[in-house]
């Protein structure tokens, strides 16, 4: 993955995750939220850095 999409991908999960944060009402299911943004986060940065080197 380039830079550029890498950075727009970036954006787009970030953007998702704050639209959608204080919807989820359950404690259990917003800790399974907050983990799956995370891991997006470093599967993108992961595969930017493949794609680097």
């Amino acid at each position: 993955m380039s830079i550029k999409a890498g950075f727009i991908s970036g954006i787009i999960v970030f953007l998702t995750f704050i639209l959608f944060k204080n919807t989820i009402e359950d404690d259990t299911m917003q800790m399974v939220f907050a983990i799956s943004f995370v891991l997006a986060e470093l599967l993108i940065i992961g595969l930017v850095y493949k794609k680097i080197r």
